[in-house]
């Protein structure tokens, strides 16, 4: 008789479970399909206001009742690109290290998927968001062993579409260490692509043969400009290449620096003399001159950099100061000129 009420009580206890995981599933399930709905996978704090995201807060609902193999295989295997994002999201915010052990196994998952963080929105396949994801973490060095990071870039290295992680993360490429067997694949495809992320990798193994590669991008810089040709594409790529000639102002590269820097000012001195005879309206820094140019020419702190930097200064303070901080290193020879010539601009603007 007791055995016959033990047996009854298991299978009340069973069936109790079997109900209760029913439910839950079918609310996990009502929840992922009102996600998959939203045009974007968002962070906790979106908009202006900086309020919490109501999909976020949904999520947070699953994380409350799923469990962790669950969670997981929702990260891995939804249907759909945006419930997997928004769910990996909450994963690496709770389990980091699980998180890693997803963007390793899922290296290859390109779906494309919407993100939106703060006021900031991209597009780009779910895998490099994955990876930009956890990389976003300011802590990330601590947050995540030296193992998991090395298998971080060991499959995105190795990953038959390695090309995607060069468009849409490329900056993670620049920060990977180098490593001998990394060391020619970098070099074959920056061979094919010559992708300014991909040369900052090779240089990374400071190889003598390779500082003719920051030449020739140099001389490519040259030739651009010299074509008036200065799209935005091609003016990120000059901030790469001379923002390292900034930190390593050699001798053989400052010809070039020279000639940039005199191209580039004269580029802008032009079309500000166009537009004033035409009366017309231009944007300043049309050439889009940027901190790392403004490093490179006076890195040599030679006589030629100062005089270029101070004849347009007298022309126009605002297109070579917007982004000068007056604490740099860099600018305090010249710190004084800079800020007199800056109110005499404004005293300018105000009196006319």
């Amino acid at each position: 008789m007791k055995y016959i009420k033990l047996c009854l009580f298991i299978a009340l206890v069973l069936s109790l479970n079997s109900c209760n995981d029913f439910k839950r599933h079918r609310e996990i399930s009502r929840i992922l399909s009102e996600v998959e709905k939203d045009r974007r996978a968002y962070h906790r704090i979106v908009g202006v206001a900086g309020s919490e995201s109501e999909q976020w807060k949904k999520l947070d609902s699953v994380m409350n009742i799923a469990t962790l193999p669950e969670l997981i295989h929702i990260s891995c295997n939804h249907p759909s690109p945006i419930v997997r994002m928004a769910m990996f999201m909450h994963v690496a915010d709770k389990y980091p290290h699980e998180a890693v052990k997803i963007a390793v196994r899922k290296a290859n998952d390109f779906d494309s998927v919407r993100t939106l963080s703060g006021c900031e929105g991209s597009i780009s396949p779910l895998s490099c968001a994955r990876y930009a994801e956890l990389h976003s973490y300011e802590d990330f060095n601590k947050r995540f062993t030296n193992e998991e990071r090395e298998s971080l870039e060991k499959a995105m290295v190795q990953s038959p579409h390695f090309e995607y992680f060069v468009e849409n993360c490329g900056w993670m490429i620049d920060s990977i260490k180098p490593k001998p067997e990394y060391y020619q694949f970098f070099k074959e495809y920056y061979n094919k692509t010559k992708n300014n992320n991909v040369l900052m990798a090779i240089l990374k193994y400071n190889k003598p043969k390779d500082r003719v590669l920051i030449i020739d991008k140099l001389k490519q810089i040259v030739e651009e400009l010299n074509n008036s040709d200065c799209s935005w594409s091609e003016a990120r790529n000059r901030f790469d290449i001379l923002d390292l000639v900034a930190k390593h102002p050699e001798n053989e590269f400052e010809p070039y620096v020279k000639q940039i820097m005199t191209t580039l000012f004269k580029l802008n001195t032009d079309v500000a003399i166009k537009a004033k005879k035409n009366d017309e309206y231009i944007m300043k820094d049309e050439y889009l001159i940027g901190n790392s140019d403004l490093y490179a020419l006076l890195a040599y702190k030679k006589k030629w950099a100062y005089d270029l930097l101070e004849a347009k200064i007298k022309e126009d303070i605002e297109e070579v100061t917007t982004n000068i901080h007056d604490e740099s290193d860099y600018f305090k020879p010249l710190t004084d000129r800079i800020r007199a010539a800056f109110k005499k601009g404004w005293e300018d603007l105000l009196n006319s």
